[in-house]
């Protein structure tokens, strides 16, 4: 089944804990082993276990598609090696005070939507490091557009209060049709709702089948 409902914990926001791409899900060592038997047996794929910053939610923290890896300028560089010697794309720090860069970053392998508080330097970084077009904006007049937008190569589901023009732009640099839609139970931050690439879905307990429908449909994931 590529649709799977889980809790971390007891917690439904699954997508804070591990960032993932059609190659590698990056998790934290903390992550009990019960939980890590669970994505290795769903998603089938490498799992690298780090902390990113000395912090465990690596998905908020980090942000990759299959060319690359960004962390934040406070990545340490054990951490730094275990990602360089575990995927064999550039693993690059960002040098922003903004360290949170699953929520600031939307990105699958054909763009990325980024927050408007980055500096033209950081968008280049950005755009170098996942070798694709970056454009900045907004969803819901929020600059936290990763953890506003759930993405993978077929699809985008956005925060419910997207605005039309800031759909539009979305569509056109990640090269997808997006959707409107929520998470466990109406929480429109959908961006740390779930585990996402493009074959699977792993989404909080709390994720109605209405919300998981809208989901599975808009991802492309069958």
């Amino acid at each position: 089944m590529p649709l799977s409902h889980y809790n971390f914990g007891g917690d439904p926001n699954v997508g804070a804990f591990a960032r993932g791409t059609n190659d590698f899900l990056i998790v934290p060592p903390t992550l009990p082993e019960q939980d890590v038997d669970k994505l290795k047996e769903f998603f089938k794929i490498k799992i690298i276990e780090t902390t990113i910053a000395k912090i465990e939610i690596v998905g908020i923290m980090t942000a990759a598609n299959k060319n690359g890896i960004l962390v934040p300028y406070t990545t340490t560089d054990d951490e730094i090696k275990i990602l360089k010697e575990s995927v064999d794309v550039p693993v690059e720090r960002l040098e922003s005070k903004m360290t949170a860069l699953g929520n600031l970053i939307a990105v699958n392998d054909h763009g990325a939507y980024v927050s408007p508080r980055f500096s033209k330097e950081c968008v280049k970084v950005i755009s170098d490091v996942f070798d694709v077009e970056v454009v900045q904006g907004t969803i819901a007049s929020l600059h936290i557009v990763g953890s506003t937008t759930l993405v993978n190569n077929f699809g985008a589901l956005v925060h419910p209060l997207i605005k039309e023009h800031e759909m539009d732009a979305i569509n056109n640099v990640l090269k997808v049709e997006s959707e409107k839609g929520t998470l466990n139970r109406g929480i429109p931050y959908v961006g740390i709702g779930a585990i996402v690439n493009d074959e699977n879905a792993m989404i909080g307990e709390d994720t109605t089948g209405l919300e998981a429908t809208t989901l599975v449909q808009t991802l492309g994931i069958e």
